[in-house]
């Protein structure tokens, strides 16, 4: 019965320090994977906070710039109109003054042919005096007045096709600063949609972010409920571990001295008296007696140890005389009592 409580008992602490070995592992385990999360937790809480910080202050620049590029093309296009009502003001006037020139350069025209059809008249009755004489003058004269009207025309003419040209390039110049304009302005909705869609992807990614930290904290918090009842388990596993190792103890101090006691009371009856007035004297008589006794028992032994190894004792003798067995079993029972005496004052 003994026997079986002691190996019960045994395979129990076993059993007990294989599962604390297993618990101090998986809290080894726990506390890195705690240290890995409350560093991960660290970082992400630095990120976010940067994040948090680096939102509002770029939400506020892409907004201070897109203010900005808006008012830029609303000044351009108010530039770009009043450029292009100046130019056609411009057009418009210069239209008007060819228009003018052209009624003066015509009416010019007119009264040069009036006055010339009038000298005509006088030339003809002038010549009609004077005919043989002035008609050589006036063919040199008619021909002359031909040459200064033909030269107007050609000048008219050619100050026509110079308006004309002016008129086309300016139109063509016109044209290509329009769709110069339009191109700026598509190139500036394009910048435009795309900062916006990128503080789109910020704030989803902070929205991201949010949500993973908030997982984060809640798989912190259960591992830290996990790992506090893993210590309190680990605890009571102690606590038990170190009852039942007391207990082995016990058991197995008195397991060797119920043997010793055995093994007195087969080889050497008559010290049964002696050892049972020993055990009385140790449970009744106090520490201090308790150890002058031990300390006589020793010195007591350790003078007859000599004697048994110089003269060891005939084969012959008498149950009477102790066995060098017996002795030795004596050495371990009083080696047992001195254990007793120094446990049972810290007991």
């Amino acid at each position: 019965m003994m026997d079986d409580d002691r190996e019960t008992s045994s395979f129990s602490a076993q059993r007990l320090e294989a599962e604390l070995q297993r618990c101090r592992l998986r809290c080894k385990k726990l506390s890195s994977e705690n240290s890995l999360l409350s560093a991960l937790s660290c970082r992400l809480e630095e990120d976010r906070k940067d994040v948090e910080r680096f939102l509002p202050h770029h939400s506020a620049e892409l907004e201070e710039q897109l203010q900005e590029l808006q008012e830029r093309l609303k000044l351009q296009q108010l530039a770009h109109t009043q450029e292009l009502q100046e130019l056609k003001l411009q057009l418009h006037q210069e239209k008007l003054q060819l228009q003018e020139r052209t009624e003066l350069l015509s009416s010019e025209v007119t009264q040069q042919a009036a006055r010339v059809k009038e000298q005509q008249e006088e030339l003809k009755q002038q010549l009609k005096q004077q005919l043989p004489s002035v008609e050589q003058l006036l063919q040199l004269r008619s021909k002359l007045q031909s040459a200064d009207l033909q030269l107007s025309l050609d000048q008219i003419q050619h100050e026509e096709e110079e308006t004309e040209n002016t008129n086309r390039l300016l139109e063509n110049q016109l044209s290509e600063m329009m769709e110069e304009k339009k191109e700026e302005l598509r190139e500036l909705k394009e910048e435009s949609t795309l900062l916006l869609e990128q503080n789109k992807a910020l704030f989803k990614e902070k929205e991201v972010l949010q949500l993973s930290l908030g997982n984060l904290c809640h798989d912190v918090d259960e591992v830290k409920a996990n790992m506090k009842q893993d210590s309190l388990q680990v605890l009571s596993l102690t606590k038990d571990v170190e009852e039942l190792r007391r207990r082995l103890q016990q058991l197995q101090s008195k397991q060797e001295v119920r043997t010793l006691l055995s093994t007195l009371q087969l080889e050497d009856t008559p010290r049964e008296n002696v050892v049972s007035s020993m055990k009385h004297q140790h449970q009744t008589a106090p520490p201090a007696v308790v150890g002058a006794q031990q300390q006589r028992r020793t010195e007591a032994f350790e003078r007859k140890r000599p004697q048994t190894t110089e003269t060891p004792p005939p084969t012959n003798m008498t149950n009477s005389h102790r066995t060098p067995r017996a002795q030795i079993y004596e050495q371990k029972l009083l080696e047992i009592l001195q254990r007793r005496d120094h446990q049972s004052p810290s007991g």
